[in-house]
């Protein structure tokens, strides 16, 4: 994991649920509003988008990201603001904060897996192999869908070992060749020395991702009875840990998102075929386990878990080991029931989309589910037998520890099953239990949230030196906030990103007297002419709230980014706005070298010292009387 990774799980959690840990957020319409700490806000100004995962103050013009909102507020630098971030969300920042470049090895397996994946889909698509076909229209699966999920065709050949045999570098194709074994892309044949065979041959294939959308691993479905494994999956290896891996998260976390809650299934089809029906909050365990990893990533995007696994004993098996694990997060999963089919896929195919929805609608919470199969028919008469009942929900309760949602549930068992004893001595009765099974203790993190402001940790190239006689001109960006003016330009650079194009931009950048300014706006430029309008909003926002943005750009241009609407301005309109800007931004930076001069004067030591500095300043006063006579002129 990188840092990298920890921005995309940030980006992935509704705004609002990240800034309500820092103010008190209100819902009026469609809008969530707060009162914004950046000013004295007396009538919320503060807006907030869940769907651009944005604020903005329209008081103050300050916006951005949940980095840049942290970073502002306890004022903090980028790292530190990713870590506090990284304690809301319950995960380790170091396990992220491990930078390191990935190795030859990992790049190689990437590249495999990919190219793999581009191969099947290309043969389904291409050769329209019948069993595909088949399978296809059994499955009523339409060409969206295929596309979304890259479902492919692996043919009865090695057609992955011809074309790793087919790179022309020797050394190259060894490694790949090597890596493609430890990966289980080929396997060894054990008949022929220095052979190999393609693992997946006459399957249905499934690429399966990593929340971020990178292949990891596949699935592929057997299209003949003679063939052993109705699924083959992807072996255990460097790449691909399955208790890691929810299948279809890359595609459904938005949805998730967007719903406030996720579809808990087990099969690649009964994640497709929800999916197609409108579900596209669903996602699949890739086998009978799951890991803390896995369950925090679901955890970042949503409390409300429902679990649609199989109906069979292996899916009730399943059912529970996943409720306990939400369990120890203080999240109770609820139950679809899919009776009297056995998976999703096959209950939306008989019963539909509707019937689906209906179900989980009225989806009970598990641990009630479980409960009530607990209480007996009739109610045993003997204490001690009670008592034996009540051991069994302690056990059952036991990863919620002694949060209100156990203890509760306790007491009303049991009354229902006619214990007299007072709560305490029943809630005593269940810690005494709690402290002799240490091992249902949680797994939550250690991170914390402090709301006392940290000073102490500002990036040093932010301080201020207060010993002025040591700062340059060259250093204002250093000193001031952004000017008026530099704020302006941004935000209609950021709104209509068309002046990026215009000859006079490069000189105009010259009379900005911030390199934050100059480094984001050049920045822009380079990756416009690279990016569709379609592209605009994401990438820009994305470089906007990297780490090398100074964090008082960040806002301007965050700010801007809330409010973008793809309207191109007439090329008239640009011309005279960067005539005008240029004459305000060269004045802004004129009068801000005469302050840190004046200072300068005032802390001089030699005469000639001093000469130079009048001299400077002479040369500054005529600049600021000819652009006065210009604006005269042209007013």
């Amino acid at each position: 994991m990188a840092l990298s990774d920890l921005k995309e799980k940030i980006k992935d959690t509704p705004i609002s649920a990240i800034l309500s840990r820092y103010l008190q957020i209100h819902q009026k319409g469609k809008h969530k509003l707060a009162l914004c700490p950046f000013h004295n806000d007396k009538d919320p100004s503060m807006h907030i988008n869940d769907e651009k995962n944005m604020f903005m103050c329209f008081a103050c013009q300050t916006g951005g990201d949940a980095i840049t909102f942290v970073s502002k507020f306890k004022n903090i630098d980028f790292k530190g603001a990713l870590e506090e971030l990284a304690g809301i969300l319950g995960v380790d920042y170091q396990d992220y904060a491990r930078e390191r470049v990935a190795s030859p090895k990992e790049e190689m397996a990437k590249k495999i897996l990919s190219k793999s994946s581009q191969i099947f889909k290309k043969i389904a698509i291409e050769n329209n192999p019948a069993p595909y076909l088949e399978f296809i229209k059994n499955r009523n699966i339409n060409k969206n869908t295929i596309d979304e999920f890259c479902i492919g065709f692996a043919p009865n050949s090695n057609i992955l070992s011809n074309y790793l045999d087919s790179i022309p570098n020797e050394n190259e194709k060894k490694m790949a060749i090597n890596i493609a074994l430890e990966i289980g892309i080929l396997k060894k044949d054990l008949k022929r020395e220095n052979a190999y065979y393609d693992t997946f041959r006459d399957r249905i294939m499934f690429p399966i991702w990593d929340q971020y959308g990178n292949v990891k691993g596949f699935g592929g479905r057997a299209i003949h009875d003679y063939q052993k494994a109705k699924y083959l999956n992807s072996g255990e290896s460097f790449t691909f840990n399955k208790k890691n891996i929810l299948y279809g998260l890359n595609l459904a976390k938005h949805s998730i998102r967007d719903r406030d809650y996720v579809i808990l299934v087990e099969g690649y089809m009964d994640v497709i075929g929800p999916f197609q029906n409108g579900f596209k909050n669903t996602v699949a365990v890739m086998g009978v386990g799951l890991s803390e990893y896995a369950v925090n990533a679901l955890k970042g995007l949503t409390k409300n878990i429902y679990m649609a696994l199989d109906s069979d004993q292996a899916g009730m098996n399943a059912m529970k080991r996943v409720n306990e694990l939400f369990m120890k997060q203080n999240i109770l999963p609820k139950i679809v029931d899919l009776s009297p089919h056995k998976d999703p896929d096959e209950f939306i195919n008989s019963l539909g989309a509707l019937a689906f929805q209906e179900r989980i609608d009225k989806a009970q919470t598990y641990i009630d589910f479980e409960i009530q199969s607990l209480l007996p028919e009739s109610i045993p008469e003997t204490s001690d037998q009670k008592l034996e009942i009540l051991q069994k929900i302690f056990k059952l309760i036991s990863p919620l520890r002694e949060n209100l949602l156990a203890t509760e549930r306790i007491i009303s068992f049991a009354r229902r099953i006619g214990l007299k004893s007072t709560e305490e001595q029943i809630l005593r009765n269940y810690t005494n239990y709690l402290n002799s099974n240490s091992k249902y203790n949680t797994f939550t993190s250690n991170h914390s949230i402090s709301d006392e402001s940290n000073f102490s940790d500002l990036d040093s190239k932010n301080e201020i030196n207060l010993n002025i006689s040591e700062q340059i001109p060259e250093k204002l960006d250093q000193i001031y906030e952004l000017t008026k003016y530099e704020k302006v330009m941004i935000k209609e650079i950021v709104q209509h990103p068309e002046i990026l194009t215009h000859p006079k931009l490069k000189e105009i950048l010259d009379h900005s007297s911030h390199n934050g300014v100059k480094n984001y706006i050049l920045e822009l430029k380079e990756i416009y002419f690279e990016i569709d309008d379609l592209e605009y909003f994401s990438i820009v926002s994305e470089k906007t709230n990297s780490m090398n943005v100074d964090l008082r750009v960040k806002e301007v241009a965050g700010a801007a980014l809330f409010n973008y609407r793809p309207e191109k301005l007439e090329e008239s309109v640009v011309d005279k706005f960067l005539t005008d800007l240029d004459g305000k931004l060269l004045k802004e930076k004129l009068k801000m070298q005469k302050d840190a001069l004046k200072i300068k004067q005032k802390n001089c030591q030699t005469k000639d010292e001093l000469n130079n500095i009048l001299s400077e300043l002479h040369k500054i006063d005529k600049e600021l009387f000819k652009i006065k006579k210009q604006n005269q002129i042209n007013s």
